[in-house]
């Protein structure tokens, strides 16, 4: 179909790419973010990096042909589930086993420095995504074929797991019905999320009352925080007489090699003297500078008694 209709598509559904933001267990994107790109559109993703890909997709499609003896076929389609119609996938090919069965693949590029975080596992946001397709598809099994840079590969078939499915389907349906029909917005998971539900001030204070379980929380930041500083006037201690012993040396190690203390002169850095430039080029000052948008700055005082 045209890219515009499998984008169209995409935005009236969660993808089984979608799956483990939508059930908060994506490093990439949160429910708050997944929410808002249906709400108000997802970017179109346009770079090399992701062009390349999909163009990668052939090879790999290729040399798991080649290791593994299966055919592999494309597969130019959105599938939706047969009875949520905002579940939708699309496979990176359709694997033709021997006993006449059919599994799904799952193409990944990856650098190996990111892989080394892998550890030797296929991350968990990629395992929802595999499960996810399983579930719409009703095929039992999907191939991970994983190309790692241009020195190495990875092949892992997994199984359909029913149970783990009948536990996540109501999740996904929720996060459907609850927030994206309703137009309202799951609970946020960090600051960041504040930041895009919230993002200017109204003007009002809200006044707590001493029981409210809100008060706790404050009182358990003020804490941390007066531990926090006590702790960093130790740090602080600590170093200034390590420096004092480092004098004009670049540094000091421990004969046994448990630890290593630099403190070297690093290289003079440039900076752009603002306040001279405007002096003498006020005018070329005023029309280079821009006002930015107003943010919202936290901040946490106790009150002296």
């Amino acid at each position: 179909m045209p890219r515009e209709d499998w984008i169209a598509i995409r935005q009236s559904s969660i993808g089984t790419s979608d799956f483990a933001a939508a059930l908060g267990l994506s490093p990439w994107k949160t429910p708050v973010e997944l929410w808002e790109e249906k709400m108000n559109g997802a970017e179109d993703i346009e770079s090399f990096r992701f062009d390349n890909g999909h163009w990668y997709e052939e090879v790999v499609r290729k040399w798991f042909t080649k290791y593994k003896g299966l055919k592999v076929v494309r597969d130019r389609k959105i599938r939706i589930h047969d009875k949520y119609e905002y579940l939708t996938t699309n496979l990176d090919g359709i694997v033709r086993r021997e006993d006449g069965k059919k599994s799904g693949i799952e193409i990944k590029t990856v650098d190996p420095m990111i892989y080394r975080h892998w550890q030797g596992k296929i991350p968990l946001y990629y395992q929802i995504q595999a499960q996810g397709q399983m579930a719409i598809t009703g095929l039992d099994s999907v191939f991970f074929a994983v190309q790692i840079g241009f020195h190495d590969k990875k092949i892992e078939e997994h199984k359909f797991d029913r149970e783990w499915w009948d536990c996540t389907l109501p999740r996904l349906v929720d996060f459907w019905e609850s927030y994206v029909i309703e137009k309202t917005p799951p609970p946020p998971v960090n600051s960041e999320d504040i930041v895009r539900l919230f993002p200017k001030s109204n003007g009002d204070v809200l006044m707590v009352d001493e029981h409210e379980e809100i008060q706790r929380v404050v009182k358990d930041l003020l804490y941390t925080k007066s531990q926090i500083k006590e702790l960093q006037e130790d740090q602080k201690q600590f170093e200034f007489m390590i420096k004092e012993y480092i004098g004009e040396s670049d540094g000091m190690k421990d004969l046994a090699d448990q630890w290593n203390v630099t403190y070297k002169t690093g290289k003079p850095r440039l900076s752009f003297d603002k306040k001279g430039f405007g002096v003498d080029h006020p005018d070329l000052l005023k029309k280079y500078t821009k006002e930015g948008n107003g943010f919202r700055s936290f901040r946490i005082t106790e009150v002296s008694k």
